[in-house]
C-alpha cells in the first residue's frame, strides 16, 4: 500500500468518526446536516491529497448519490427516522443505531473516491451507479466493521 493510499484511508476513518458524532445529534434534520458536511470536507481533503480539482457542488451531488442509494442509511435518517424519534423505544434503537450507520455509511463513502482517485479518476467522471463504485463502497463497509471489531473492548 502506497503512502498516499494509507493517508487517504487515514482520513476516511477520521472522518468516519466525526460523522459518527454528527450521527448523535438528536435535532431532526440537524444529524443529516452536519454528517453532509463531514463527508464534503473529507472529500475536499481526499481531492487536494490527490491532487484532484473539488467542486462543492459536485461534491455534494456525489456524496448524496452514493450515500443515498444504501437501504440501512435511511432507516433512522431523513424522513421515517425523524418521524421516529417521536416514539421512546424505536427513538432509543436509533439513538444507538444512526451514529454506527453514519459512521459506516461515511467510511463506504470515502471509499469510493479513494479507489477512484487511486485509479486516475476525478469527480468529472465518478459514476455512483457503476459496479466499481458499489464494489468500493461494500469494501469501505467491510473495512469500517473490521475497524470497529478492532476497536471494540468486547
Amino acid at each position: 500500500m502506497s503512502t498516499q493510499t494509507a493517508s487517504a484511508l487515514q482520513l476516511v476513518k477520521k472522518y468516519s468518526l466525526w460523522s459518527a458524532g454528527a450521527g448523535l445529534i438528536p435535532v431532526p434534520f440537524a444529524d443529516l446536516a452536519a454528517i453532509t458536511a463531514v463527508q464534503l470536507k473529507m472529500l475536499a481533503e481526499l481531492a487536494q491529497l490527490y491532487n484532484v480539482s473539488f467542486e462543492e457542488s459536485r461534491g455534494k451531488s456525489l456524496i448524496g448519490a452514493i450515500a443515498g442509494g444504501v437501504a440501512s442509511y435511511s432507516l433512522f435518517h431523513g424522513v421515517p427516522g425523524n418521524m421516529v424519534r417521536g416514539i421512546p423505544i424505536l427513538n432509543l434503537v436509533g439513538l444507538v443505531s444512526r451514529p454506527l450507520i453514519s459512521g459506516l455509511v461515511s467510511y463506504g463513502v470515502g471509499s469510493v473516491f479513494v479507489a477512484h482517485f487511486e485509479n486516475g479518476g476525478t469527480l468529472a467522471d465518478l459514476d455512483p451507479s457503476a459496479p466499481e463504485a458499489r464494489a468500493a463502497y461494500e469494501e469501505g463497509l467491510r473495512r469500517g466493521r473490521e475497524e470497529l471489531r478492532q476497536a471494540s473492548p468486547v
